[in-house]
């Protein structure tokens, strides 16, 4: 996966050749990495506030019964939510 920082290397690069419409791109598409990125953390973390709610509200001691199906799948749904969010940003 290409990161922000390689972009920007790029476009140094490109920027030195004398390539500056591809050097602007490269600028831009790291800065829209960068952006989302960061939106993806903010996200990750409000889920996460969500799923340590659900388990406050549903759970007993920090562990929800496994009577209560409800509760214990949507864990699960933020759990997978979670794990893709974190696979994303690596």
């Amino acid at each position: 996966m290409i990161d922000a920082r390689t972009l920007l290397l790029a476009e140094q690069a490109h920027r030195a050749d004398g390539s500056h419409a591809t050097a602007d791109l490269l600028r831009e598409a790291a800065s829209t990495i960068t952006s989302l990125r960061t939106a993806l953390r903010l996200a990750r973390a409000q889920i996460a506030a969500e799923r340590d709610a659900l388990i406050q509200t549903h759970g007993i001691g920090g562990v929800i019964p496994d009577s209560d199906e409800l509760g214990l799948a949507g864990v699960a749904d933020l759990n997978a939510v979670l794990a893709q969010a974190d696979e994303a940003l690596k």
